[in-house]
C-alpha cells in the first residue's frame, strides 16, 4: 500500500481485507480502523452494525481514508497517535470524530472520505451546496419514489 519511491520502484499488488468483527474487539473504541501489515496490506476491522450496509460503508470510509493518509505520506502510526488522544479527550454527548479536528494530520482526507457515507440516523451532508446535497440524498424506496 505504500506509494512507488521512485519511477523505478515497481508498484506491489495491492491487498485490502475488511473484516467485520464484535465492537469489544475494536483496539480502541471505534466503529472502523485499519492497519497496514509487514507486507504491506490494507487490513481493515468494522463493528457489527444492525444493518451490513453500513459495514460496507465504514469499510469503504476507512480503505478511502487510509489510501489518502498514506499517500499523504502520513503513518498510520501517526493516525492511531492521533485518533486515540482524540478519544481520550472526548467529552460526554460529543459525537465528533478525530478526522473532524482540523489539527489532525489526515483531517482533509478524511473529510474526503466521509463525504458521502451514510451514518445510522442519516446521511452525512456531501456540501454546502444544494445541487452536490441532493446527489446525496439516499433514494427513495417508498411505493412510487424515485429509486
Amino acid at each position: 500500500m505504500r506509494p512507488p519511491r521512485t519511477p523505478a520502484d515497481k508498484p506491489r499488488d495491492l491487498h485490502i481485507v475488511i473484516e467485520t468483527i464484535d465492537h469489544s474487539q475494536q483496539r480502541y473504541p471505534t466503529v472502523g480502523d485499519w492497519q497496514i501489515d509487514k507486507a504491506g496490506n490494507l487490513h481493515i476491522t468494522v463493528s457489527k452494525m444492525s444493518d451490513q450496509r453500513y459495514e460496507f460503508l465504514v469499510g469503504m470510509h476507512e480503505a478511502i481514508e487510509a489510501y489518502l493518509a498514506i499517500h499523504a505520506g502520513v503513518s498510520p502510526e501517526a493516525v492511531d497517535e492521533f485518533d486515540r488522544a482524540y478519544e481520550a479527550k472526548r467529552k460526554a454527548g460529543d459525537d465528533s470524530e478525530p478526522g473532524d479536528d482540523p489539527k489532525g494530520s489526515i483531517a482533509n482526507n478524511t473529510r474526503s472520505a466521509r463525504r458521502n457515507a451514510p451514518r445510522p440516523g442519516g446521511y452525512v451532508s456531501c456540501s454546502s451546496s444544494p445541487s452536490l446535497r441532493e446527489r446525496c440524498r439516499p433514494p427513495d424506496r417508498s411505493p412510487g419514489g424515485g429509486g
